[in-house]
């Protein structure tokens, strides 16, 4: 004789599991709230580069806004209480959101110059008086972006030159033929000079897809696949 069937017993209405929480991302409909922040200073990218930037700002009591794509830092500014938003800044609605009519900076750490030549230049559209500040990689890229409205670039390579050039200059204790450092801690001009010549043809870069080698003398055999740039 088969056994009676039972009934599972009906499950107890219980607190939910944790879960981790959810990502900060923009509205899918409707438009994003504009921060009442002004003459504050807004950052675009929060990698290894825009991080080192917010944090000094941070300490020394600058209004901040945050624009980065990536959610885990969004998620970490705004703990601490730091107005960040996750996504696109070349984005109309982020420009707006950002209130960059009443800010006083924009910063552009992302490393990418055509994005970025279209955040400044909505922004400069935004506000005129502006101060903008961006980073490049090449000359091409630095005179791309001061197009766009761009105040001040900083070329890495050129950078690093200058302050190499001027380590060199402020341990030198001979100095024969070379005059002092200037009185903001720069190269002088005739070194400045020197450094750039050597920089006139930067190295190629990663934005750059690498040249393909000479053919030899006998065709190797064709895979198949056709050859992609690195």
């Amino acid at each position: 004789m088969a056994a009676p069937e039972t009934s599972a017993p009906a499950a107890t209405a219980g607190p939910a599991p944790a879960t981790a929480a959810e990502p900060v991302e923009r509205p899918a409909t409707g438009e994003l709230p504009t921060t009442s922040l002004e003459d504050h200073a807004v950052l675009i990218g929060y990698g290894r580069v825009g991080s080192i930037i917010g944090e000094a700002l941070l300490a020394r009591g600058t209004p901040l806004l945050v624009i980065e794509e990536r959610d885990e830092p969004v998620t970490a500014l705004r703990n601490r209480g730091i107005e960040a938003i996750s996504g696109n800044a070349a984005a109309s609605d982020l420009i707006k959101a950002a209130n960059l009519a009443r800010a006083k900076w924009l910063i552009v750490a992302i490393p990418h110059s055509f994005e970025a030549s279209q955040i400044i230049a909505q922004a400069k559209e935004a506000n005129p008086a502006l101060h903008v500040v961006a980073r490049s990689h090449t000359d091409a890229e630095t005179e791309h972006l001061q197009s766009y409205g761009a105040d001040r670039v900083i070329m890495g390579e050129r950078e690093i030159a200058d302050a190499m050039v001027n380590f060199v200059l402020s341990t030198d204790s001979g100095g024969a033929g070379r005059g002092p450092l200037t009185s903001d801690d720069q190269p002088t001009e005739d070194m400045r000079q020197a450094a750039n010549a050597v920089l006139d043809e930067p190295p190629e870069d990663y934005h750059q897809p690498r040249k393909a080698p000479e053919a030899a003398t006998e065709a190797a055999p064709s895979s198949g696949v056709d050859a992609k740039p690195v």
